[in-house]
């Protein structure tokens, strides 16, 4: 099921150096707008409420929970694990499915040296992901939901398209809180914040947290 459609423009986010607090910086993909502006003035309208597109595109949008099992340390107490122990380690991030057949956009340090994946949907629906693809250089990962289902997906589009006051509205995993929705505009454009090789971003003041990395803005 293509979640996109003509009434509807979306813009999808991976959110980057949430871990450190840079709140509302977030590398931003949209779709093309221009062809759609005027029928989505006419189909959408966010003064009444955001409810139509958040209700057609949370589908999408996944939970990312990740473990990572922590060698022992070899100390004895009280300075780290006993001999053989080990301890596991757990973290949480956001997501979106960008293909039917179950493939999944998130940022790479929510993913990083992770030995299990598992993704859960809007539904409660809970599936093993793996890693097949990263680029740290700009903090994006490709997971792949190991199922043959069909799933419902958002498609990527161009950051050009979008302009300074645009609606934004972010849906992701916060603290753990499965699906939050927050809203905002589009603050500014071409932000250098010194982080990475393509330092050219979006902001927005949607309000973003710890575990909204990864997930989407639409």
């Amino acid at each position: 099921m293509r979640l996109l459609k003509n009434s509807i423009q979306a813009l999808v986010i991976l959110g980057v150096g949430i871990g450190i607090g840079i709140s509302g910086t977030q590398i931003l993909y949209g779709e093309p707008a221009e062809a759609t502006r005027a029928q989505n003035a006419e189909q959408f309208n966010p003064s009444i409420s955001l409810a139509p597109l958040v209700e057609a595109l949370s589908p999408a949008v996944v939970n990312i929970d990740v473990s990572v099992d922590a060698p022992a340390m070899g100390y004895g107490f009280p300075f780290g694990w006993p001999e053989g122990g080990g301890s596991i380690q757990s973290g949480q991030g956001s997501g979106f499915i960008i293909s039917n057949d179950g493939y999944v956009l998130t940022n790479y340090h929510v993913v990083e040296s992770a030995d299990s994946v598992t993704v859960k949907l809007a539904n409660e629906q809970s599936y093993t992901g793996s890693v097949v693809g990263y680029d740290d250089s700009i903090d994006v990962a490709l997971l792949k939901i190991e199922s043959d289902e069909s799933f419902p997906f958002v498609a990527l589009g161009q950051s050009s398209d979008v302009r300074v006051g645009d609606w934004a509205v972010a849906i992701g995993n916060p603290f753990g809180l499965s699906h939050t929705v927050t809203s905002g505009i589009i603050s500014a454009k071409e932000r250098v914040i010194g982080s990475g090789p393509y330092d050219n971003y979006l902001q927005t003041d949607a309000s973003i947290n710890p575990g909204n990395s990864g997930g989407p803005l639409f």
